[in-house]
């Protein structure tokens, strides 16, 4: 499977050579919130940025952001934006990586299986704390694939809200991540493994369309 937009594939190896096994940020009420009132807007990059800077989150421009950039979450991991001219396709928001995901990069099945439940944990207090704020999502989802990923899945007028557990880019672990996403043309109607119907969705938009100039 190719992936197209960059940053949500790439964090620098200086930043992620400080991982260790699993490291995770709490995920709080007003993240939640924060991430949720960029679902309900226009999926523009204007519209959100007024957002990041309401919220004190920063972007700075750079060179190739047509790509895909990153915004910076003060006490968290970065959010990643994958643009389209003045749209965006999608925005993730990881807040836990598990590197040693693979039973067999461990030395004893015990050291995998305590991180596995801290993982599936830590997931599970992100997904109980976001029905505290938002009410139950429309669709509680398992990948039907070895991996049984679980992702919970609330709609708005403009987007999709999404917190799963995802194998996105696994030379970096896999990830539980909040990620919004506008509706495909037939709706949504998502596939197993999820984070491959999300991703193909931007393949596909940037396949027809590339890369042209942001436009704020």
């Amino acid at each position: 499977m190719t992936h197209y937009f960059i940053p949500l594939l790439t964090l620098t190896h200086s930043y992620r050579e400080l991982h260790t096994m699993i490291e995770s940020i709490d995920i709080t009420t007003d993240t939640i919130e924060k991430m949720y009132k960029l679902a309900e807007v226009p999926l523009l990059l204007s519209s959100h940025r007024n957002l990041w800077e309401s919220f004190g989150w920063k972007y700075e421009s750079s060179v190739g952001d047509e790509f895909g950039f990153k915004v910076d979450v003060p006490g968290g991991f970065p959010l990643s934006v994958d643009p389209l001219g003045q749209e965006i396709v999608s925005t993730s928001l990881p807040f836990c990586y598990w590197e040693g995901f693979f039973d067999n990069s461990h030395s004893d099945i015990e050291e995998f299986e305590k991180e596995k439940l801290q993982y599936d944990t830590s997931f599970d207090n992100s997904l109980e704390l976001a029905k505290s704020v938002l009410g139950n999502p429309k669709c509680d989802w398992r990948d039907d694939d070895m991996d049984h990923h679980r992702a919970a899945i609330w709609h708005t007028d403009e987007s999709v809200f999404v917190i799963q557990q995802a194998c996105f880019d696994p030379q970096f672990g896999i990830e539980l991540n909040i990620w919004i996403q506008a509706f495909d043309n037939n709706g949504f109607s998502p596939t197993s493994p999820l984070i491959d119907y999300l991703s193909n969705y931007s393949a596909e938009r940037h396949s027809k369309l590339g890369f042209p100039a942001l436009l704020w």
